[in-house]
């Protein structure tokens, strides 16, 4: 704490005020409760602004984060000098997304002390969320030479790990979270982070299982259900993702990443148009958070803006040049624009990023389709399956794919189990319609196009088929420029810029 200064008298006038007060119920009221009582009011007469910040920080903490900004704000403007008073504000920004602040409150303590452990260990967990892979990962290895036990240093290490680039970073990632639990089994936030780090891996299940242990001791915090949703949506569970995307607004409205998943389950159900008002939201309010722009871009694509699309995919990329999101959303977009040959580098530095994600060996698998290598997109699309058995659009693929090599009973199986896993995917049912052409069924082949266009008439791929004139025109007007004014990202300390979700 802060030793006093000119403040002196002051404080000791409240001194004097807690001592009458403590004596008075000694005498009348409670003497029981009267010396915790005077060394409670004491305290609080002694370090008013310590006291604010501490409340403020508890506020942050049960998710009332215009209180805690109040607050911890009122407190850093008592005491401009109290380190505990600019923690605490620190630590409210990086909740409330605030990157940019929360590094000049914390510049405070770091410029005068650079060891300073508890600034440290508040700018690796600012990083778990927006900041540099390496400069995390290094603060939180600073916290543990000075605290090897400290579990918030393994969850920042693991917050970063799961979201750099390579097998080896997810893995550690895994094992420092289990470490976290280990070290705090009844924090429930670390039960959650290796549920989010085994999502990314692609072990669903298990990551729903850690869910499930989590949400017995906090039934209703909102991360857990909310990561819960993107489980139920991944996996096709659709309208339980709905429902949990409900409970979890109604428990705090306006929570951003449940808006997000928000936005993924109305593209999934053909409505980019409602997906992307949430995008623009997201990413106005908060743009330094890289999976905000792959939806943002996503709903773009989806909407035959490619030009807007390509551009929120590189800003993705700005923030983070190692993020998987950003090269997905960028061969996706490529490759729809038939730039087959940049879209499969980037599908390729995708699945560099992460070689657990099942996106990336789709997008590859649909690439080398169209491209006429057929032996390996169906190799792809294998993979895709090996990673996400549950993945409709994978096993579209595959069915492409065996159709162009004449396994047609397979082929139809494929497109039977894709159609099956997403009722509602325009490709999905494209794929039935070109295996039913192949088999001669003219008349499925059809009706699975027509159902196909009722579920997304703006799905370039269907007027390749039916249309060939009306494709082209959709083509060309699909990279074209158009002029939009969207936050830029901001810029973070590191080498490397890495978020969480």
């Amino acid at each position: 704490m802060k030793k006093f200064r000119k403040s002196n008298k002051k404080r000791a006038l409240f001194l004097v005020i807690a001592v009458l007060f403590a004596f008075y119920g000694a005498l009348y009221s409670l003497p029981v409760l009267s010396f915790p009582l005077f060394c409670l009011t004491t305290f609080i007469l002694l370090f008013p602004a310590e006291t604010i910040s501490c409340f403020g920080y508890l506020a942050a903490t049960r998710g009332n984060i215009s209180l805690a900004d109040n607050l911890t704000r009122k407190a850093l403007n008592l005491e401009p000098e109290s380190r505990y008073c600019q923690l605490a504000r620190a630590s409210v920004l990086v909740v409330d997304h605030r990157f940019d602040e929360s590094e000049q409150v914390l510049s405070l303590i770091l410029d005068e002390v650079p060891d300073h452990t508890d600034g440290r260990l508040v700018r690796a967990l600012s990083g778990c969320i927006s900041g540099g892979g390496e400069q995390v990962i290094a603060d939180a290895d600073f916290v543990l030479t000075k605290r090897p036990r400290d579990w918030r240093a393994f969850y920042a290490k693991a917050s970063a790990g799961c979201c750099m680039a390579g097998e080896a970073a997810l893995i550690q990632a895994e094992k420092d979270a289990t470490r976290a639990i280990e070290l705090a089994p009844h924090s429930v936030q670390t039960h959650y982070l290796r549920a989010f780090v085994r999502f990314n891996k692609g072990a669903w299940q298990a990551g729903l299982a850690d869910l499930d242990t989590y949400l017995k001791k906090k039934r209703n915090y909102v991360d857990a259900l909310c990561l819960k949703a993107i489980i139920m949506m991944m996996i096709n569970r659709l309208e339980e993702a709905e429902e949990l995307i409900v409970r979890v607004l109604a428990l705090r409205p306006g929570h951003r990443n449940t808006r997000l998943v928000r936005a993924q389950v109305f593209l999934r159900r053909n409505m980019p148009q409602a997906a992307l008002r949430d995008a623009e939201d997201l990413v106005t309010e908060s743009p330094g958070i890289c999976a905000y722009w792959y939806v943002h871009a996503a709903c773009l694509t989806r909407l035959n803006r490619g030009a807007e699309a390509l551009s929120s995919a590189n800003r993705l990329l700005s923030i983070n040049p190692d993020e998987c999101l950003g090269y997905l959303a960028r061969a996706a977009i490529l490759a729809r624009a038939e730039e087959f040959e940049q879209a499969l580098g980037n599908a390729e530095e995708a699945i560099r990023c992460n070689p657990f994600r099942c996106s990336p060996y789709a997008v590859k698998a649909w690439i080398l389709w169209r491209t006429g290598s057929i032996e390996e997109g169906l190799e792809a699309a294998s993979l895709a399956i090996e990673k996400h058995e549950l993945f409709g659009l994978a096993w579209a693929l595959r069915a492409l794919c065996l159709a162009d090599l004449e396994r047609l009973e397979e082929a139809s199986e494929a497109w039977q189990k894709a159609v099956e896993l997403e009722p509602e995917s325009a490709i999905c049912h494209l794929a039935a319609a070109l295996v039913c052409r192949k088999q001669g069924r003219d008349e499925g082949s059809q009706r699975h196009i027509e159902h196909a266009l009722e579920l997304d008439p703006l799905e370039i791929e269907c007027y390749r088929i039916v249309d060939e004139n009306k494709y082209k025109s959709l083509l060309e007007d699909f990279m074209k420029e158009k002029v939009v004014s969207l936050p830029q990202p901001q810029e973070h300390g590191g080498s490397q810029k890495q978020n969480q979700t």
